[in-house]
């Protein structure tokens, strides 16, 4: 980004932070702030230090990304602090970002492996895929809610407790 696009950022980001969009006000002026760093090193240092300021920017805005998730989400839920489910939402996308990499990492050695017992690796696949379909077949009604022959599909039996819609299962 140019200077010019960082500092109408950082102006954004600021007027954001007295609105009531705070968040992202203050997402606004991480990212201006980083990116005047960023062009600045370009400028004047370069070589190592812009490398590595990279990559402590993108943890920068991972884990702001990760504590809006955090804070929409509530994956352990509401009872659970804040700080809690954050640190939940960063093992987990650290845990799937991590293992991405290591797959990246090995993936000469993975491709080699399976190409050595490329039938026994299809006979998995074909079976998982036979299974599947197995599953499928027998997997019944249990999933299509309840609804009269005639009547609109609506989901207003679903707000009415149960003694009631069992009361308008056994009328009809």
């Amino acid at each position: 980004m140019t200077l010019a696009s960082n500092l109408v950022l950082i102006i954004f980001g600021i007027i954001l932070l007295f609105g009531s969009y705070k968040f992202i006000g203050l997402l606004a002026l991480v990212v201006g702030i980083t990116g005047l760093i960023s062009y600045g090193l370009k400028l004047y240092k370069g070589g190592i230090y812009q490398s590595k300021f990279e990559v402590a920017k993108n943890i920068i805005y991972a884990l702001l990304i990760a504590w809006l998730l955090a804070t929409i989400w509530m994956p352990l839920g509401v009872t659970k602090s804040l700080f809690t489910n954050f640190i939940f939402v960063v093992l987990v996308s650290g845990i799937l970002i991590g293992s991405f990499y290591v797959v990246i990492h090995f993936y000469e050695r993975i491709l080699r492996f399976l190409l050595k017992i490329k039938m026994i690796f299809l006979a998995v696949v074909v079976l998982l895929i036979f299974l599947g379909v197995q599953i499928a077949k027998n997997t019944g009604q249990e999933f299509i809610r309840f609804s009269d022959e005639g009547s609109f599909s609506t989901d207003a039996h679903y707000y009415t407790s149960f003694g009631q819609h069992a009361d308008k299962r056994s009328q009809s």
